[in-house]
């Protein structure tokens, strides 16, 4: 087992095994090794769509969004290890291709606004 940083190492690792007798890799798995930023920025970006579809829904009932009265942040589950099947010959010319993928971070938010009625 090889724990790699560096996206751009993987495949030259991978080639390395193998030219120093591996046969097969039977698989491997990306994670992200840090979501705190990417967490907090999708609480920040959960809670003004929140915040934006309240003022809507207060307008169009004719009043005002008042003060925030409660705000739950619930639903993260960090990113799970994604497998990557492939069996590779040992002798091939051309370096291992590794391509990144993306990873979804979701993040459900609760908010309760006070309502202010038009005067």
């Amino acid at each position: 087992m090889a724990d790699i940083r560096r996206l751009d190492q993987v495949g030259k690792v991978i080639d390395s095994a193998l030219s120093h007798g591996a046969n097969l890799i039977s698989s491997l798995q990306f994670y992200s090794s840090n979501t705190e930023a990417s967490r907090r920025s999708a609480i920040g970006t959960a809670i003004q769509s929140a915040r934006a579809d309240a003022e809507a829904a207060a307008r169009a009932a004719g009043g005002s969004l008042g003060a925030l009265l409660e705000i739950n942040v619930t639903g993260f589950t960090p990113p799970q290890p994604r497998p990557l099947m492939m069996a590779r010959v040992a002798n091939a010319q051309a370096e291992t291709p590794i391509n990144p993928g993306e990873e979804t971070l979701a993040i459900d938010v609760m908010t309760r606004w006070r309502f202010v009625p038009a005067r």
